[in-house]
């Protein structure tokens, strides 16, 4: 970690404001980088969608996972996170010794 200019306004103040701007700003930068892509090596005009960028439309939505400088995480991350303790809870709650499943997820 170093010092350096900052990608984010200094009043950006929200709850997890720095992570939510930083994910949308990998979506739009990965298709950015894939337009410029088409136009340098394919020389597609703006606007006109070249085979990179076609390609990228033919996959699910893009779900980045940012975490901040200070342990904040995206709520991706999050949702990541439940689905794997949802999944593990019936095998883990022997192990744990957890008193019900509701508890094995949370523990998890």
């Amino acid at each position: 970690m170093g010092y350096g200019p900052s990608r984010y306004p200094a009043n950006e103040t929200r709850r997890l404001g720095a992570v939510r701007l930083r994910a949308s700003q990998v979506i739009r930068g990965r298709r950015g980088q894939l337009q410029e892509l088409d136009r340098t090596v394919f020389g597609t005009r703006p606007g006109e969608v070249g085979p990179f960028e076609a390609r990228l439309n033919t996959f699910p939505e893009i779900i980045p996972f940012v975490v901040g400088a200070f342990g904040e995480w995206s709520p991706a991350i999050d949702q990541v996170l439940k689905t794997f303790a949802r999944m593990g809870r019936d095998v883990w709650m022997g192990r744990l010794g957890a008193p019900s499943t509701r508890a094995a997820e949370r523990t998890l």
